[in-house]
């Protein structure tokens, strides 16, 4: 009979209940998120010339530097090196008038 008692105490006593643990939080990233780009400044001087766009290339003044400064047409072949101090006078090959004033 003792046998019997020692089993149904056992079976009265509730069974033990893992302790609860808060909620799991997301961990913070150690690496910040990048920060936007920066405005590349106008190394060229491309602003200066934004007035040509849609004038006739005849109207592009001659570069003090000529090696700072390349025209080209829009289906003319060119080199694609990147310069920010280049300034690249784009035109229209079949009207000559300028498309775009960039600096590369």
């Amino acid at each position: 009979m003792v046998l019997g008692a020692a089993l149904t105490l056992g079976a009265a006593q509730p069974a033990a209940v893992p302790e609860a643990t808060p909620a799991q939080t997301p961990v913070a990233s150690a690496v910040p998120p990048a920060a936007p780009p920066a405005a590349t400044p106008d190394q060229c001087g491309a602003k200066e010339l934004q007035y040509l766009v849609g004038r006739p290339k005849i109207e592009i003044p001659i570069p003090i530097e000529p090696g700072r400064r390349r025209v080209i047409c829009t289906t003319c072949p060119r080199t694609e090196d990147i310069r920010p101090d280049r300034q690249t006078i784009i035109f229209d090959q079949t009207t000559s008038l300028v498309t775009a004033v960039t600096c590369n």
